[in-house]
């Protein structure tokens, strides 16, 4: 066992998550489950705020603790440059590559990838838009305070148009139209998840997009998606709330998926903005991976 004295009030996953950088938001969800962390001796819940002073025991081995204390590295680079000047890049993220390791992903992310391709500069990147793990595509990232920060007030403002390639299930009758929904997040199974909601329920967030069906297969559809806001998991849950599942999301939509795609049909294709600083328009597209285009052909 290790004691740890906590400087600083907060959530007791956020404060694992600080003094651990690689451990996984499974292990964070496992360690607090099966009681190997206490607080002045007590189990507690994820989201227990601890207070200046407590004391957390740790009932793990002190050298598995040292490897969670290390900053992810990588030295490699799986992602494609789409765009790049001296404060943006633009990449094609693959799929079933974590966007950051800030819950404790492995350390072979998207951000550390991007900072091996920069030599390990101390750029400061921020990212603009995330994917989650299994969906590809483009990933906008500043890298200097000024761009971070005019990214922000674009995606913010609205300014950017990101659309998406994402193939469901059935037979999508409407040719076009919009999804209006409230979600709200929780978690289910120890990982966060997104739910739909009420306007009026606490912490509810409005998710908005549009969408054209740009070929209609026997079994399913494939869509055109241009998100107006952006919500964690939100074409999936949206796509889903509408009786059209994305294809291979296990998640939300139908569990035997999983037997026949690896992972969601859902990719990050095209984005259209004006370049904050340069005031420059740019179109950027990333081409459907491989694996979709097969996914395709084969139905």
């Amino acid at each position: 066992m290790e004691e740890r004295q906590v400087v600083k009030t907060g959530r007791l996953d956020k404060w694992l998550m600080k003094e651990f950088p690689a451990l996984s938001l499974a292990e964070v969800y496992q360690w607090l489950r099966k009681g190997r962390v206490k607080v002045n001796r007590k189990k507690c819940r994820h989201d227990t705020r601890v207070q200046k002073d407590d004391t957390v025991q740790l009932f793990v081995p002190s050298k598995n603790l040292k490897n969670y204390e290390k900053k992810g590295r990588t030295n490699k680079m799986s992602f494609t440059v789409l765009f790049e000047d001296d404060s943006l890049l633009i990449v094609n993220k693959p799929q079933l590559l974590a966007t950051q390791g800030g819950l404790g992903v492995e350390e072979n992310n998207l951000i550390n990838q991007v900072r091996y391709y920069l030599h390990n500069s101390r750029a400061t990147i921020a990212l603009a838009n995330r994917l989650d793990k299994g969906t590809s595509g483009i990933v906008m990232m500043g890298k200097t305070p000024v761009m971070n920060a005019a990214l922000y007030e674009a995606m913010k403002k609205q300014q950017i148009t990101k659309k998406y390639s994402v193939l469901v299930h059935g037979n999508v009758t409407k040719k076009k139209g919009s999804w209006h929904h409230y979600l709200r997040r929780r978690i289910r199974g120890f990982r966060p998840v997104m739910e739909l909601a009420t306007k009026d329920e606490p912490l509810a967030k409005e998710a908005k997009a549009t969408y054209v069906v740009k070929k209609q297969f026997k079994q399913y559809a494939l869509l055109e998606v241009t998100l107006i806001t952006g919500r964690m998991h939100q074409i999936r849950v949206q796509s889903e709330a509408m009786g059209h599942p994305v294809v291979g999301d296990v998640l939300y939509g139908i569990k035997d998926d999983k037997k026949i795609i690896r992972r969601p049909f859902l990719h990050a294709q095209k984005v259209f903005f004006t370049h904050p600083l340069t005031e420059k328009n740019l179109a950027i597209e990333a081409p459907l991976p491989d694996d979709l285009v097969k996914f395709l052909k084969n139905i």
